[in-house]
């Protein structure tokens, strides 16, 4: 090869290297683009959207050279868009594997790693498998307090999270620990405006009302959803969550014709924001089902506890806990309307799920079981009344 033809070689391997950067260059620009406006739509609400825009992110990802990294930080975005959705069998194997790839590139204790585990431990939280979510937020905030440092929002983030478990797991004191440490470092961090400072304001606030600490609940609740609205738009996701928790407390001191719109109105954004079979659906609709039943409006209430039945019992299965919730207060509203027949079949199912999930001498075991053997002794006019009353008083023992 002379040096002209050699001169002119070197040229145009070059000029196809270029090319070739050119090209994966583009390519890295276009991940990119789709996955930043997947984390606009999914902070926006907008979360079919944003399941779009992940896929195409993936779909580029997949052509990229050294792919892991973007591959496992698309997979772990869209996972967290399958979680708002519902979608918990579907976001699992992805956030799975996106742990195993950012554990094996970036490292066990690295913020990549940190990141996952938080959303795997969302993923179990929402499905309440809390023993398996604990541990795992717990090793995400110790990364992320190595990482990052301790006041960092991120690790507020994994404070709130953790502290949602133990409230779940009958442990306030520990929860209203990590809900006040939260709180000081998002108002420090983003002040005392921002979208998140109210997210740790209504944990607190949840927390107070479940323990009838109603006049420390409201302030908080109050000031929450001002933020949310103020910030995020009064049809946000996010502000119709603030309008339940609000509602919650006007149902709990009996205020049933105040929480009524709120739950209206929250009803309404999440209908025109999630799929029409998403878990947060079934907690509206029972909420709303349960002010109609304390106002005797059975008629209303009934239609709203069975669509919040069917999504729960699909979301979740028929052996969750939520499920024998919309059971039990269903049952409430027949046995109500003098419908008993239809009430105990709907109490034994409840009976069934609770005796299998929780303890034998659980209060919420006890209480259906005494409610189910009153009814009993109710309808006991047949020729079945001596063994179903046999049946009540075996209940009753063994509760």
């Amino acid at each position: 090869m002379n040096l002209r033809n050699e001169f002119g070689w070197l040229l145009a391997t070059i000029a196809a290297l270029l090319l070739l950067s050119t090209q994966a260059t583009a390519q890295e620009a276009l991940w990119q683009t789709y996955n930043d406006a997947g984390k606009r739509a999914l902070k926006q609400g907008r979360y079919t959207e944003a399941e779009t825009l992940y896929k195409e992110a993936i779909g580029v990802a997949r052509g990229l050279a050294g792919r892991s990294s973007r591959l496992a930080q698309s997979y772990n975005d869209l996972g967290c868009v399958l979680i708002e959705e519902g979608r918990y069998d579907d976001a699992e194997p992805l956030l799975q594997w996106a742990l195993t790839a950012r554990e094996q590139d970036a490292g066990p204790e690295s913020g990549a790693a940190g990141q996952t585990l938080n959303n795997l431990a969302g993923l179990y939280k929402a499905q309440g498998r809390h023993s398996l979510a604990e541990p795992l937020y717990r090793r995400s905030l110790a990364i992320r307090e190595k990482t990052l440092g301790r006041e960092h929002p991120l690790v507020a983030a994994s404070l709130s999270n953790l502290g949602t478990v133990h409230q779940a797991q009958g442990k306030p004191i520990q929860a209203e620990a990590l809900f006040r440490r939260a709180l000081a470092i998002r108002e420090k961090a983003m002040g005392p405006d921002h979208p998140d400072a109210a997210a740790s304001l209504e944990d607190l606030a949840v927390l107070q009302l479940r323990q009838r600490r109603f006049s420390e609940a409201e302030p908080l609740l109050n000031r929450a959803l001002e933020i949310k609205e103020k910030t995020l738009g009064p049809d946000h996701p996010d502000t119709a969550a603030s309008l339940n928790n609000l509602a919650s407390l006007f149902s709990l001191t009996n205020q049933h014709s105040k929480a009524e719109p709120l739950l209206k109105r929250a009803l309404s954004i999440y209908e025109r924001t999630l799929p029409a079979d998403h878990p947060t659906l079934a907690m509206i609709l029972h909420n709303l089902a349960a002010v109609y039943h304390s106002q005797e409006q059975h008629d209303k209430a009934i239609p709203l506890y069975r669509r919040a039945l069917a999504i729960s019992e699909k979301a979740f299965g028929s052996d969750h806990p939520n499920v024998a919730r919309n059971l039990h207060d269903l049952a409430l509203v027949h046995e109500a309307q003098g419908r008993f027949a239809e009430a105990e079949s709907l109490y034994e199912r409840a009976i069934e799920i609770w005796v299998r999930r929780l303890p034998a001498d659980h209060p919420t075991v006890r209480a259906v079981i005494d409610r189910y053997a009153t009814l009993l002794l109710k309808t006991t006019y047949t020729i079945e009344a001596e063994p179903r009353d046999a049946y009540a008083s075996v209940l009753r023992a063994g509760s």
